[in-house]
């Protein structure tokens, strides 16, 4: 190491999930650059996560414990105010690094010093570790420079475990906001490409794990996330983001409103479409789905419910 501060302050959140959690320490002590530290903020485990953290004797290795919140924006924060490098890297403790990802963004980020963070393509995998297809996914692209849109469209898609930071940066814009069990990462997201360039890499330096999203109340939540995040962005920006922002909240209200309707609960759905319509009344977009959703809707009163109409393609659907 370079002295007593390191050069990168990796921030690792946990809670139970030992077995993975165990495989993303591994990928951190497994990089060709070691001039790093490690932060642990175990969220209250109540698994074997308890007995082996005791075990990470390596002193770059640090443990924060916390009461469980289940606010990964407030863990992460936890772990930032422990840091003391220049630099501030994130991994899940469900996912995992390739062994050069810390020396390539450094690397990379010292070529390009207008960009003060960094992303990277990553790999997807299953529960078991397989690699699995980009086929079904929108597809990755290497957006650099001013890439606030791009992130408001989710085409900029922006892994946690692939993000260096300065540290500098991220105390500028206020670090994560804790109030957020969803979206808390897009919602830093915008707060860096507002104060900052960005710089892409090309190249899968991480790996993520992906699960079925099945719990239809927890889609739902996502949704309303999304469109909290869309709405405090709003309050920030002008013109054309802005647009972006009432379109995507649109959205989002538009697949609340077909899940509500799919549950039989039509009252809920309109509620959702008329907030959609106050905040975009000549939208040609929403106007079309309404004008193709709404009869097959009405039909419910007289009948079974048909298939519900397809909402729209939206960031929590990736």
């Amino acid at each position: 190491m370079n002295g007593a501060t390191p050069r990168v302050s990796v921030i690792l959140p946990c809670y139970n999930r030992a077995s993975y959690l165990k495989l993303a320490i591994q990928s951190v002590f497994a990089q060709t650059f070691t001039d790093w530290e490690l932060i642990v903020v175990d969220d209250g485990s109540t698994d074997e996560v308890e007995d082996y953290l005791p075990t990470l004797t390596d002193p770059r290795v640090h443990v924060v414990r916390l009461e469980h919140c289940g606010l990964p924006g407030m863990v992460r924060n936890a772990g930032a105010a422990r840091a003391a490098g220049p630099y501030l890297a994130f991994l899940d403790s469900d996912d995992a690094w390739m062994p050069d990802k810390l020396e390539v963004q450094l690397d990379r980020l010292g070529r390009h010093p207008v960009a003060r963070w960094c992303y990277t393509h990553f790999e997807r995998i299953d529960a078991a570790g397989e690699q699995l297809s980009d086929a079904t996914i929108k597809q990755w692209h290497p957006y650099s420079g001013a890439i606030l849109d791009k992130l408001i469209t989710v085409d900029a898609i922006v892994a946690m475990p692939t993000v260096m930071v300065e540290r500098s940066l991220f105390d500028q814009v206020s670090a994560f906001d804790e109030t957020l069990r969803y979206c808390e990462d897009y919602d830093l997201w915008f707060r860096l490409a507002t104060a900052s360039d960005a710089l892409a890499l090309d190249t899968r330096l991480s790996k993520v794990r992906s699960y079925p999203f099945s719990h239809s109340a927890d889609r739902r939540a996502v949704h309303r996330a999304w469109i909290v995040t869309y709405q405090k962005l709003m309050r920030t920006v002008d013109g054309r983001a802005k647009r972006l922002c009432r379109r995507q909240c649109t959205q989002h209200r538009w697949s609340l409103a077909t899940g509500y309707y799919g549950d039989r609960q039509l009252g809920e759905a309109f509620r959702q479409i008329g907030k959609a319509l106050l905040a975009e009344p000549f939208s040609p977009t929403l106007w079309g789905k309404l004008l193709r959703g709404v009869p097959r809707w009405l039909r419910t009163r007289r009948g079974a419910i048909p298939s519900p109409p397809r909402p729209p393609r939206s960031p929590s659907d990736e």
